[in-house]
């Protein structure tokens, strides 16, 4: 046996041969002028452009979150404005982030934006229901109730002489 596993008696008087290797490829060609192939490309990324020179940043609206939070707080007033209380308490809050979100606008010299003036009236409508609700809550619950424990303390409302 030999170095690499193999049996010597089966290898006699042979030369090793070296590993076989492949004939060069030819050039393509067409009509036997050399065509030459393209090479793979790299994938470059393309160039950033250059930061603007001389200029300076526009500031983001300062009022901006108080009109997101006017136009949030006046959708739930509408929604929650059948129970009077919630809907209320909603409405107030969206009128006060509504008036310093435009106050805070007008001070940069801007326009309020959409969300602002949608949050406001939003606010204002969700007061409107919840006046509403407040007032058919006291008229169909508070009043009667309040009659009739009148009633129950046998205190006349009408003196009724007879």
């Amino acid at each position: 046996m030999n170095n690499n596993g193999f049996n010597d008696s089966q290898n006699t008087g042979s030369v090793p041969q070296p590993p076989m290797q492949q004939p060069a490829q030819q050039p393509y060609t067409v009509n036997n002028v050399p065509v030459q192939q393209p090479q793979p490309q790299q994938y470059q990324q393309p160039a950033q452009p250059a930061p603007p020179q001389n200029q300076t940043p526009v500031p983001k609206d300062p009022g901006h979150n108080m009109g997101t939070a006017s136009l949030i707080l006046g959708l739930v007033s509408i929604f929650g404005g059948f129970t009077a209380i919630i809907g209320l308490a909603c409405a107030i809050a969206g009128l006060v982030c509504g008036k310093k979100s435009k106050d805070a606008t007008t001070a940069v010299g801007r326009e309020p934006g959409t969300e602002q003036k949608v949050g406001f009236i939003c606010s204002i409508v969700g007061m409107v229901i919840s006046g509403i609700a407040l007032l058919v809550y006291l008229v169909t619950v508070i009043i009667p109730l309040i009659i009739s424990l009148l009633g129950l303390l046998s205190i006349p409302l009408l003196a009724v002489a007879s």
